[in-house]
């Protein structure tokens, strides 16, 4: 049986993300609503690159000349280029949150669930001290 992540990876693959692209993106969960925005245009780069008769070698070479364009890259200690999608997801991110300024991210959403619970707890705990 696939684990979550092993079905979020291979709907990325499937739906035109290169390896790299992926697995990293395979730890972000759908129910971010900018997720649906990235995976939609990413399949709509894959259909064309398929209608004009591009081979999936060239077709990662196009999608890695997009990550240099957008600047979304990151060297390693051996001087090696590495495709930043974390810059990339982050752009879209900021661009989502400035279209939707209501929007808070889900782990921001958690923290101040946390926090707040966390506050009453301790009041109910030094109201119940003084008891």
């Amino acid at each position: 049986m696939k684990t979550m992540r092993q079905r979020r990876y291979k709907k990325l693959m499937d739906s035109g993300f290169i390896s790299p692209e992926a697995r990293v993106l395979s730890k972000v969960p759908y129910r971010v609503p900018y997720m649906k925005d990235i995976i939609n245009t990413r399949i709509g780069l894959k259909a064309k690159a398929r209608a004009r008769g591009v081979s999936y070698p060239q077709y990662e070479r196009q999608i890695k000349e997009l990550y240099i364009a957008s600047g979304y890259i990151k060297g390693n200690r051996r001087g090696h280029r590495l495709l930043d999608v974390w810059a990339m997801f982050r752009e879209v991110e900021d661009r989502y949150k400035g279209e939707h300024p209501e929007y808070q991210s889900p782990w921001l959403k958690k923290q101040t669930r946390f926090k707040d619970y966390v506050r009453k707890v301790k009041k109910s705990a030094i109201e119940g001290y003084y008891k």
